[in-house]
């Protein structure tokens, strides 16, 4: 609480700039003040301070099969700004989207003719960072914020938490030269015709990281390339993974969309239009090849892995093709729909998972409590929900 008064070096009709009382002090008047008037002012000078929200901005899933807002106001078409609440703020993107350790979101902003990196902080605020080269797929382990960009070059650039320190990895594009080598696996270089022809096919990869933080890069045909160290990269074959590729892949191209970071077991999943790919920590990777009916439908484009092995996938959707397609697959009881509703607008959203599943995923990311975020390139918004209880499942 703050009280307002007037010092005698001070005009009488003096009024402070931060005061919501719009009486006037008269220095030569203080003691003609009655009690009610004082305590007008008093109850005045403690309602909440003009800089404190009128609204909840943290808001968290509190049962199953809940959804709330974390950031973004659609309605809004221009910059994010620094210390902007990020309920009150554009969160736009165009992808990417991690959480560190203690639950603090990082996701991609559109800002200008480039990009920033917002992380959403604790009180509910965001902090804006100019980090890597417009990524659009971020990765998260330990301290390191990992930013990859891959369309119209390649891009991999490591940023610290703590310092906002950041070097780049690997990159090949003109504009930040060819700091880019690919080894042998017994770290021999190979020859420059050759890396040019695995450079030039990283174009539109993804990647993501493995349990022991080692970035990996799936290319669209599907073959994997682990990072080694800064500079190099080199092809990884994990055990069965080939065959399970061949298998989802079945002569067309795998066309890869999404690298599901390491779960908790370990286990990563490399998710394609054709299907997935599970690769665990030991033991031989396997596959699962979507039905041909999908094959017409715009493809699933972001997944994590669930508590009961099964690996949610979201996406399907496009501007044109609206209907909701969230789907668990799992390498025993195969590919499932989710029964999460009809299609949500922006403007309608009640808090229920069907506006998960009609957004347009950036990226998404377990969060410490057990609850999924996730960004949403239709709506400009980032939500976090709860995964329901009983996962009814339809063939």
């Amino acid at each position: 609480m703050r009280l307002w008064a007037t010092s005698p070096d001070r005009h009488p009709d003096f009024v402070p700039s931060g005061s919501r009382v719009g009486a006037i002090i008269d220095p030569v008047r203080r003691n003609r003040f009655i009690p009610t008037a004082a305590a007008i002012m008093i109850l005045s000078a403690c309602s909440p301070a003009q800089d404190e929200p009128s609204f909840n901005p943290t808001p968290r899933p509190t049962r199953p099969g809940q959804a709330v807002i974390i950031a973004g106001d659609h309605n809004l078409n221009r910059d994010p700004r620094d210390g902007e609440y990020a309920l009150q703020t554009s969160a736009y993107t165009n992808g990417g989207l991690a959480a560190a350790g203690d639950g603090r979101i990082m996701f991609q902003v559109v800002y200008g003719r480039d990009g920033r990196i917002a992380r959403l902080e604790r009180d509910g605020r965001i902090t804006l960072m100019k980090l890597g080269n417009v990524p659009t797929q971020l990765a998260v382990h330990g301290n390191d914020l990992w930013l990859m960009s891959a369309y119209s070059g390649f891009d991999l650039t490591k940023a610290s938490l703590a310092t906002l320190g950041q070097e780049v990895h690997l990159a090949w594009n003109s504009a930040l030269g060819e700091t880019l080598s690919v080894v042998t696996p017994s770290g021999q270089p190979v020859s420059k015709a050759k890396r040019k022809e695995i450079a030039d096919s990283l174009r539109d990869a993804r990647f993501n990281l493995r349990s022991d933080g080692t970035p990996i890069i799936a290319r669209k045909d599907g073959q994997l390339f682990e990072v080694p160290r800064k500079g190099a990269i080199r092809s990884w074959h994990p055990e069965g993974y080939d065959t399970a590729l061949a298998k989802v892949s079945a002569g067309t191209s795998f066309d890869t969309t999404y690298v599901a970071g390491a779960s908790s077991t370990g286990e990563m999943a490399i998710l394609g239009r054709q299907g997935i790919i599970w690769i665990p920590r030991t033991g031989a990777a396997s596959g699962l090849r979507f039905p041909e009916a999908t094959r017409s439908l715009p493809p699933w484009t972001v997944a994590t892995q669930l508590k009961d092995g099964s690996t949610l996938l979201l996406g399907g959707v496009n501007a044109t093709q609206r209907t909701p397609r969230p789907a668990l697959a799992s390498k025993d009881k195969g590919l499932t729909l989710l029964p999460w509703g009809e299609a949500k607008r922006c403007d309608e959203f009640d808090g229920s998972l069907a506006t998960i599943g009609s957004a347009i995923p950036g990226g998404i990311a377990r969060l410490p409590d057990g609850s999924l975020a996730i960004s949403d390139k239709m709506c400009g918004r980032v939500y976090s929900f709860r995964m329901p209880d009983n996962l009814a499942r339809n063939p």
